[in-house]
């Protein structure tokens, strides 16, 4: 324990006032340490005469006091409490005075060390720290108590049992922290200190956006201009910031972000590359990686395709045999070709002095393209070409139907015919109808079928012009150019695009609707002939106005004399018949 003491100091009348201090290091003693004593003598300017050091009583030795102080040195050979004091002997100007402390002297006690460990020297932002303290000694095994500090502000006291004490630090915040540790001692170890420890915490892990890196040819040709694409998607709204792009360890420059995206242009040399895109972070992500391998082709002689096919057309069941030739002014070309008809992949041919063959029966329908790419080789550049082909389709022609039935001399019937080709298509062109080897008619396909002839609706209200409170027949007839037959099924009825009724037309191709009692005004319908195997459809309109009847009139009779007088004795029975007032309605 440390010591304690006390001093004094005397006044005289005929000298100055003095004090005696006593310091002892260590200030910890153990039995057989050595212990210096420093007497100060504390005057306003340096005295002289002596100082006599006793302890328990007894002098130990006097020495002259040399700039205010006196020092002894001794040791002790058992523990206990010791009084020790200084006595100033005074001089010609000072007075005497004296000091005094009690020391304790315990026994003699071994070394320590304290050393400080981490389970993680660097840590993730909000993960427990855990701390190992460890006191050892090269005797026994240290116990007591350990003072922790954290950046240099007290912290905590932990026990120390077997020499270990632990700690777990939670909730750091990012950056470096200092961490130290005093062990107190015991009666058998000396205190001790660690040498501090600097334990790091990574910032706050931020989110890690998706990262894509494209390329807009690969492979490429060489002398190609290549477009790397970078695009960035993240949680917390677009990335922004700066993507660094890398060939291998070649630094090839940055571009910013726009919306997400980065676009680096760069023309590479022919062979392979490890395009790496980097990207550094912002205030919202965190930084991420990602890579390619662009292949760049050497670029090579100048080649040329060419493709041959026979049969050309080719029928169907029929085998073709495609042939495909490469060549180049500057040798003949090897390497494999890829071969694609009607826009399939259908092998991978290898040429042979410059050529390569290949037969099928499998094929589209119709015309269909055939194509062949050069997929190159040492010292010969990519090229290709393609041809269209045609296979043709095997058909029927099937007779729908004959109007009339059965025909009879003089008659002139109506054939309804379709084409069926093989497979899903639909047949184009023209049928025409032959009697006896000669052709008869002629007509145009339309979705397989023979077109049928062409029709007209006429449309005619009955009366002409009719009157409100009137009924009103629509008269309609059907029309074709047909020499022998008229268009039969039905017609619809519109009234201002809405639909009505239907009717359904006479063997002359007539139909009539009965339409309401209209009233006075304009009015507007249209028919639709829907049309049947022969003839097409068609329609017409009418606008026609319904008159109002007729408004009632009153018509007066007045005579300019009443009675009148009768003249040179005559009279006139007609006029008197007419004389008078005569009131009448006409409409």
């Amino acid at each position: 324990m440390p010591s304690t003491g006390d001093f004094t100091f005397s006044v005289s009348a005929s000298g100055e006032v003095s004090s005696t201090v006593i310091a002892v290091e260590p200030r910890e003693v153990e039995v057989g340490q050595d212990v210096i004593f420093t007497v100060n003598v504390n005057t306003p300017t340096f005295p002289g005469g002596s100082v006599a050091l006793s302890i328990d009583g007894l002098v130990l030795e006097t020495k002259q006091v040399e700039a205010a102080q006196a020092t002894f040195t001794t040791s002790f050979e058992t523990a206990g409490t010791y009084r020790v004091m200084a006595r100033y002997s005074g001089d010609s100007t000072y007075v005497p005075s004296k000091g005094a402390l009690d020391l304790t002297v315990t026994e003699l006690r071994t070394d320590t060390t304290v050393t400080i460990e981490s389970d993680a020297s660097t840590s993730e932002y909000g993960a427990p720290v855990a701390l190992t303290f460890t006191v050892a000694s090269e005797e026994g095994t240290p116990e007591g108590r350990l003072a922790v500090s954290l950046d240099s502000n007290d912290y905590t006291t932990l026990d120390v049992v077997d020499g270990v004490a632990t700690l777990t630090l939670k909730d750091l915040n990012a950056g470096t922290h200092t961490i130290g540790a005093d062990y107190l001692g015991s009666s058998a170890h000396r205190p001790s200190r660690a040498e501090s420890f600097t334990q790091t915490v990574n910032p706050e892990p931020q989110p890690v956006p998706t990262i894509t890196l494209t390329s807009s040819a690969n492979p490429a040709e060489s002398g190609v201009e290549v477009t790397f694409t970078v695009t960035l998607s993240g949680d917390v709204g677009k990335p922004t910031g700066t993507v660094y792009f890398y060939d291998g360890s070649t630094n090839l420059g940055y571009a910013n972000l726009n919306q997400g995206v980065a676009v680096r242009k760069e023309t590479l040399s022919p062979g392979e590359h490890v395009i790496e895109a980097v990207y550094a972070g912002d205030f919202s992500y965190g930084g991420v990686t990602t890579s390619l391998t662009q292949t760049v082709n050497s670029a090579g002689a100048v080649t040329s395709v060419s493709i041959s096919a026979t049969p050309s057309p080719v029928n169907s069941g029929n085998t073709m045999e495609v042939t495909v030739t490469v060549s180049s002014a500057d040798g003949t070309p090897t390497g494999d070709v890829e071969l694609s008809i009607g826009g399939a992949a259908v092998d991978t041919l290898t040429l042979q002095d410059g050529k390569a063959t290949y037969s099928t029966s499998t094929m589209p329908l119709g015309d269909f393209a055939i194509k062949a790419d050069y997929l190159g080789a040492d010292g010969f550049a990519k090229s290709s070409a393609s041809i269209d082909h045609l296979r043709k389709i095997d058909s029927v022609i099937v007779l729908d139907s004959v109007t009339p039935a059965a025909p009879a001399a003089g008659d002139d019937p109506v054939y309804v015919v379709h084409v069926d080709p093989e497979g899903d298509s639909v047949a184009l062109g023209s049928v025409a109808l032959e009697v006896d080897g000669e052709t008869q008619d002629s007509e145009t396909l339309t979705d397989g079928k023979a077109t049928p002839r062409a029709t007209t609706v006429t449309l005619a209200t009955n009366p002409q012009k009719p009157k409100s409170g009137e009924a009103v027949t629509l008269d309609v007839t059907v029309d074709s150019d047909h020499p022998s037959s008229s268009p039969t099924g039905t017609v619809a009825l519109y009234k201002n695009d809405v639909y009505v009724v239907e009717a359904t037309l006479g063997q002359s191709g007539d139909a009539s609707f009965k339409l309401q009692t209209l009233a006075a005004g304009e009015h507007s319908y249209a028919v639709h002939y829907l049309g049947d195997e022969s003839f097409a459809v068609s329609a017409d309109d009418i606008t026609f106005t319904v008159a109002a009847p007729l408004a009632a009139t009153t018509t007066t009779v007045s005579s300019s004399a009443n009675p009148s007088i009768i003249e040179n004795g005559h009279s006139d029975q007609h006029q008197r018949g007419t004389a008078g007032r005569c009131d009448a309605a006409s409409r």
